[in-house]
């Protein structure tokens, strides 16, 4: 892990991380991710893997074939949420108002739906 001057750790997390991490969670599934996303379920899994390995956490009970967030991934969440919502509006802001690119995009996430949890 990297360390500013100071000695702290520093994670580099990229949005497209917290991207997946997000739909992951508010989907309950890397397939359902992975098809809103429009990336593969493989990219899906390698995206949050490397987070976690980043972190150093584990954000996501895989065992018994079910997913579901750990106290780690509880609480990364509601940030990641903030964090994809606030690249959003910043390219949102750039853009002129009333344009369309014809580009359709999918959500963010709900931050107000529960993702299922250990």
């Amino acid at each position: 892990m990297t360390t500013d001057a100071r000695g702290t750790a520093l994670v580099l997390t990229s949005l497209a991380q917290l991207r997946a991490f997000v739909a992951a969670a508010d989907l309950g599934s890397f397939t359902k991710a992975a098809q809103q996303l429009r990336i593969t379920q493989p990219a899906i899994s390698i995206l949050i893997r490397r987070l976690e390995v980043d972190l150093e956490v584990s954000l996501i009970n895989r065992s018994g074939g079910e997913f579901l967030l750990t106290e780690a991934g509880r609480r990364l969440l509601p940030h990641a949420l903030q964090a994809v919502d606030a690249a959003r509006r910043g390219v949102d802001a750039v853009r002129p108002s009333g344009s369309d690119d014809g580009v359709e995009r999918p959500p963010v996430g709900d931050p107000h739906r529960r993702p299922r949890c250990s």
